[in-house]
């Protein structure tokens, strides 16, 4: 997610500090200090970051120079402790990477396919309930490719590439026709959620830039507000699958990714306000989501491993339609 990087001028008294990049997850970045620029004898400025961003300032006399004390207070020593303690506490219980949640997300999405496609009989509903726990995943992993892709224009491209891909099979699957323009496929909700994300990520810091000064917080929070709306509205407009809520979804876990609490009852009031009780089961996601250690896990060399699970999606729904031809004529 990248580390802060702080900037600070400190004049008469007064501390203005720019915040660039994504939050820090190592607790030993909680404590730092504003140096001041080469010249000037400002107030010293002890700082407190917690994960989620906040950041505690503590002054100290204002015309007193920097502090004598070169250790940080109890205070601050307890809290370290504390986030250190936490984090190890729950590091040893985060034991799946990244390629494990998409094998997980891919089992999960084959049985509800297959469901749909075919049928099943008195299995149609369980498989469909196990379904739902996929779509969760896969906006959560949207959020991580974010955050650690090289390059968020390719990977943006490659999502609407295999939307195109994937569309006669999509349609052919579930409204038996070569071409349906009123629902598209869950990759382009995919693709539209990744764009939020990115302009909520990138805008605020650029008006920052241009302004020369930080946004209040209530400017920052109007903006990432009117982008929630503008992608909304976007997969309504689009008719995309899971439709704006599922943009939403993938906002909520890139604001609320620091925040378990909260991102819980957020998944939770959004799987039930915008697609009703039988999205409840995706609530199961976050077990595993949970459990993530932060790390990609283990990739096929080669175009398979950059492009398998992309390709998986339309292939697989290509084999259950020609399986459904073969058994039922249509």
């Amino acid at each position: 997610m990248g580390a802060y990087r702080q900037e600070a001028r400190l004049t008469d008294g007064a501390a203005v500090i720019h915040r660039k990049g994504g939050s820090p997850r190592s607790p030993a970045n909680l404590l730092f200090r504003l140096r001041p620029y080469p010249g000037n004898e400002p107030p010293a400025c002890w700082g407190l970051r917690f994960p989620s961003g906040n950041v505690i300032l503590a002054l100290t006399s204002s015309r007193g120079g920097l502090p004598r004390r070169r250790k940080p207070v109890p205070l601050m020593n307890d809290l370290m402790l504390a986030a250190r303690q936490r984090e190890d506490s729950l590091r040893r219980f985060q034991c799946l990477d990244g390629l494990a949640l998409k094998l997980i997300a891919l089992v999960c999405m084959t049985i509800d396919h297959t469901a749909a496609i075919l049928g099943c009989g008195g299995l149609y509903w369980p498989m469909r309930y196990i379904g739902r726990i996929a779509f969760p995943i896969y906006c959560f992993l949207i959020v991580e490719g974010y955050f650690h892709t090289r390059s968020k224009g390719k990977y943006l491209i490659r999502l609407l590439v295999f939307f195109l891909i994937s569309e006669i099979p999509f349609d052919l699957a579930f409204h038996y026709a070569w071409y349906y323009p009123y629902y598209q496929n869950v990759m382009l909700t995919l693709a539209i959620g990744l764009v939020t994300v990115w302009a909520a990520d990138r805008c605020p810091r650029w008006l920052e830039e241009r302004a020369g000064r930080s946004l209040p917080r209530w400017g920052t929070w109007l903006l990432v507000a009117v982008i929630a709306i503008a992608g909304y509205c976007a997969g309504e407009l689009l008719m995309t699958d899971y439709s704006g809520g599922g943009v939403l979804l993938i906002l909520a876990f890139y604001l609320l990714r620091e925040y378990p609490i909260c991102l819980t009852a957020a998944v939770a009031f959004l799987l039930y306000w915008c697609f009703g009780t039988v999205e409840l089961p995706g609530l199961l996601a976050l077990i595993p989501i949970f459990l993530y250690n932060g790390k990609p896990g283990k990739r096929l060399p080669g175009p398979v491993g950059r492009y398998g699970f992309y390709a998986y999606y339309p292939l697989h729904i290509a084999v259950l339609v020609a399986i459904r031809f073969a058994m039922y004529g249509y």
